[in-house]
């Protein structure tokens, strides 16, 4: 059964629970925070939860864990958010690879009304060049770029799987993308 959980604001317009999908870089967190103030509902950043959780950095769970260990962590972190009634009504960002785990894209194409933010290499790369160089996913022999372009053309399949609508960001700042896509509900 496929369920769509909304939320009423102000004047009675009916308001889904969003899930923001894309590669690490394409501003998933800044954009999910935009979008919870105009939508009036709370923001949640997946990753911040399981480092909560954890007690330690999504980066440090993966050097000491492994990759496999972090994504079934993820899957467990995304069915409690999902299950919990506190997270009902709410704007989560999640982490790039989170479709990588199938149970985590049926979650996201049953459970949410997720927007897949697409962007194009370059602006992938200026991201990735602000926000520092802790991502153990890209610590590879490979150039950034390459590395990149492999991790989105092996994901690009599972974001389109998962997600109700696509917007491409290049061009587009947090608050310009958040506003189309709560014109979007």
């Amino acid at each position: 059964m496929i369920m769509c959980v909304t939320m009423l604001i102000d004047g009675g317009a009916r308001v889904p629970r969003v899930a923001l999908v894309g590669p690490m870089g394409v501003g998933k967190s800044t954009v999910g925070l935009e979008l919870s103030k105009m939508l009036n509902v709370p923001f949640v950043d997946l990753d911040e939860v399981i480092e909560r959780d954890c007690g330690m950095s999504v980066p440090a769970f993966i050097r000491q864990y492994g990759e496999s260990e972090f994504r079934k962590t993820e899957l467990n972190s995304l069915t409690n958010l999902t299950k919990n009634l506190s997270y009902e009504n709410c704007v989560l960002a999640t982490g790039g690879g989170v479709v990588v785990t199938p149970a985590c894209r049926d979650l996201l194409r049953l459970q949410w009304q997720t927007v897949w933010l697409d962007a194009g290499i370059d602006t992938l790369l200026d991201h990735l060049s602000n926000t520092g160089g802790d991502r153990p996913l890209l610590q590879t022999a490979d150039s950034l770029r390459q590395r990149v372009s492999e991790l989105v053309q092996q994901r690009k399949p599972w974001y389109e799987e998962v997600s109700l609508r696509t917007i491409c960001v290049d061009q587009l700042n947090p608050f310009t993308i958040a506003k189309e896509i709560s014109a979007w509900f």
